[in-house]
């Protein structure tokens, strides 16, 4: 006879994203970039708006899709509007720049074990956001 002990790790929603790390801030001046942190509708990655912080975030997002099998075709949310200037998402200068002038908006997403993983780039946040899905 032998004794088999399975354990659940509750926290893996997401792989790659262990969600009760996550750092609740009381203030602004707690709030770090590049940290998991605890927002009041989910949680959030924030990565700088510059062409630093979004390769960082882009790179981020392509190492979930990879961990969780996310499929570019199939997304529950794509809504990107980039300006003419912007070759693609890894033209991280011209994309720091229609950014900050609001000639560009990315919201891609994905749904996976009750939530929803968004990276989000706007003129006011650049970020990779987790939701949990309500029924």
């Amino acid at each position: 006879m032998s004794l088999v002990i399975v354990t659940l790790n509750l926290s893996a929603q997401i792989a790659g994203i262990n969600l009760s790390e996550a750092k609740t801030p009381r203030n602004d001046s707690e709030f770090e970039y590049e940290k998991l942190m605890k927002i009041n509708q989910g949680w959030v990655i924030p990565f700088h708006s510059t062409p630093v912080g979004i390769k960082h975030c882009v790179e981020k997002m392509a190492d979930l899709m990879e961990l969780n099998n996310f499929d570019v075709e199939k997304t529950s949310i794509k809504d990107v509007l980039m300006a003419d200037y912007v070759e693609d998402l890894t033209d991280y200068s011209s994309l720091a720049t229609s950014l900050s002038a609001g000639s560009s908006e990315i919201n891609i997403g994905w749904d996976r074990n009750g939530y929803r993983v968004v990276m989000s780039m706007t003129q006011a946040t650049v970020g990779i956001f987790i939701f949990k899905i309500t029924p």
